[in-house]
């Protein structure tokens, strides 16, 4: 790369939701060369025609992107330095592939998803350089062209490193590049990162699509805060019989706290309370909708696979038991399937399976 010249002249972002909108809007904004690709017809269009809205707790604005339906990525100028793979994880294969005719021997992929997705990406961009990303920031796409951002940008927002772990020249410069967006983090460990976000999904997500309740209520009520603690807690402990030490939960929670919490009403006394100090932080506008939670109203299909289900594949494997993340995930596929709808009593039911008592 010549001094002076950028690393990644032009970005490709493909799956424009709540963060492959933000991304691409303060991409843009910041002088970066970006073209936006996605699926949905009516975003698409109303990015075109007034661009994307980005609301945040303390800020609101509109950008203008060069934004593309799935039909016209042949209509891409050029090709792409830099790939950001923003869509579901189920949707990752058929996103790559569809970006595969803009790629060229240097372009460097990079997952921006929820759940461990990275072992995939070796195979669906097998030959190219990958770095891997973690995503903290909650944001939702609450109309086409609109994007609701829950925490400020002074806020950590992403984590980047090596896929395998570990910061590099290149992992700083993406994250120079991403800080556009909001802070960005080199992790020196970055599977660890992800196993602490992972947590903060598994007791998160799924509870919220189950119930149809905010991060607020659901990290404050008695109803919800024992089982979301102790999804947390498996997803760490299966981290660590892994080979993994995972990094703190939401940035400041040790890890063993939920783990501990498994097994000892001391413990889980401090995780239950650690979860009421983050809901004390979700109020007014910075109180979100979970992300499964969104796809639940909007009918489209969970990520619960990739994420409790995800869990309990793992814990198996390694011999974890993980009954909070398997009642979650299966009352989560019974709402795909159209046979629950959600409603605070489906948390009723996972306790009663459990047999929790606070």
């Amino acid at each position: 790369m010549s001094r002076g010249l950028p690393r990644w002249p032009h970005i490709g972002i493909v799956g424009v939701g709540s963060i492959g909108s933000l991304l691409a809007a303060h991409l843009t904004e910041a002088g970066h060369d970006v073209s936006a690709v996605d699926g949905w017809y009516r975003h698409v269009e109303a990015v075109r025609a007034d661009g994307v809205e980005i609301r945040t707790p303390d800020a609101q604005h509109r950008v203008r992107l060069d934004a593309y339906h799935l039909d016209e990525v042949a209509e891409v100028a050029r090709p792409v330095d830099l790939l950001l793979v923003a869509v579901k994880a189920y949707d990752s294969a058929w996103a790559v592939r569809l970006m595969e005719p803009l790629l060229h021997e240097r372009t460097v992929v990079v997952p921006v998803q929820n759940g461990m997705t990275d072992a995939w990406f070796s195979r669906l961009a097998a030959g190219r350089r990958r770095l891997g990303c973690s995503v903290h920031v909650p944001a939702e796409l609450t109309a086409p062209g609109r994007v609701t951002r829950y925490l400020r940008r002074t806020r950590r927002t992403f984590s980047v490193g090596e896929v395998r772990g570990g910061p590099s020249e290149l992992a700083g410069e993406l994250a120079a590049l991403l800080s556009a967006a909001g802070e960005c983090e080199v992790a020196e460990d970055l599977v660890a990162v992800k196993w602490a976000k992972l947590a903060v999904n598994t007791m998160t997500n799924a509870p919220a699509g189950i119930s149809g309740w905010t991060t607020r209520r659901l990290w404050s009520e008695p109803r919800s805060v024992s089982l979301a603690a102790r999804a947390a807690g498996e997803t760490l402990a299966v981290a660590r019989a892994s080979g993994v030490e995972p990094a703190p939960v939401y940035g400041r929670y040790d890890p063993g706290l939920f783990i501990d919490g498994l097994r000892d009403a001391a413990a889980a006394a401090e995780a239950r309370a650690a979860l009421g100090e983050m809901a004390a932080e979700r109020v007014g506008a910075s109180e979100s909708r979970p992300s499964l939670l969104q796809d639940v109203d909007r009918g489209r299909r969970t990520e619960v696979r990739y994420l409790n289900g995800h869990v309990a594949e793992q814990g198996r494997t390694y011999g974890v038991a993980t009954p909070a993340n398997d009642v979650l995930w299966h009352t989560v596929e019974e709402i795909d399937r159209g046979r629950l709808a959600p409603a605070p009593e489906n948390l009723d039911r996972c306790n009663e399976a459990l047999n929790v008592v606070d």
